[in-house]
C-alpha cells in the first residue's frame, strides 16, 4: 500500500513539474521577441486554417490537428495547391496576441480570412472537441465552416 501511495505522489510531482516547465518555456518564448510573428504575408483572398493548441499537447489535441489536416488535404486540395487555403499549427501559449485576438482559451481550430493582407474575419470552431471522436460529424462541421467562410466571406467575428 505504501509503495502505491509513493508512486502516485511521485507521478503527481512529475506531472506538476512538467506543466510548470511548459509554462516557463512559454514565458521565455514570449519575452524573447519571437512571439507575435505568426501572421504570414498574404496577398489577395486567403483563408488560414490554424490548429491552435497548448504547449503541452494531449492525444485529443493532436487528433484534432490530424483530422483537420486530412480534411483540408482531401476536400480542399485544389485551393491548398493554389495557396488560397493554408494550414498552420500554432501554440497559442507562445503566441498570446493570437490567443487574445481570436479569443482562444483552449485547443481549437481557427479560420482566419484575409483580403489583400488584412484580416477581415475569423471563425473559432470550438465544437471540434466534442466531435473529434466521430470523424464523420467532425468532418461535416469543419467542412461546413470552411465552405461558409470561403463562399460568403464568412459570418464570424
Amino acid at each position: 500500500m505504501k509503495t502505491w501511495a509513493t508512486r502516485l505522489l511521485l507521478a503527481f510531482v512529475f506531472i506538476t513539474l512538467g506543466f510548470a516547465w511548459g509554462k516557463q518555456s512559454a514565458r521565455k518564448e514570449m519575452t524573447s521577441g519571437t512571439a507575435g510573428k505568426t501572421a504570414p504575408l498574404v496577398t489577395g483572398e486567403k483563408l488560414l486554417v490554424y490548429s491552435a493548441h497548448m504547449t503541452f499537447r494531449c492525444h485529443e489535441c493532436t487528433e484534432i490537428e490530424r483530422l483537420t489536416r486530412v480534411l483540408i488535404e482531401e476536400q480542399f486540395a485544389d485551393l491548398l495547391a493554389e495557396g488560397r487555403i493554408t494550414f498552420q499549427s500554432i501554440d497559442y501559449q507562445k503566441h498570446p496576441e493570437f490567443a487574445r485576438k481570436h479569443e482562444v482559451f483552449s485547443s481549437t481550430v481557427v479560420l482566419v480570412e484575409y483580403r489583400d493582407g488584412v484580416e477581415v474575419g475569423f471563425d473559432r470552431l470550438d465544437d471540434v472537441w466534442t466531435l473529434s471522436r466521430d470523424v464523420e460529424k467532425f468532418n461535416a462541421y469543419v467542412e461546413e465552416a470552411l465552405r461558409a467562410r470561403l463562399s460568403s466571406g464568412g459570418s464570424g467575428s
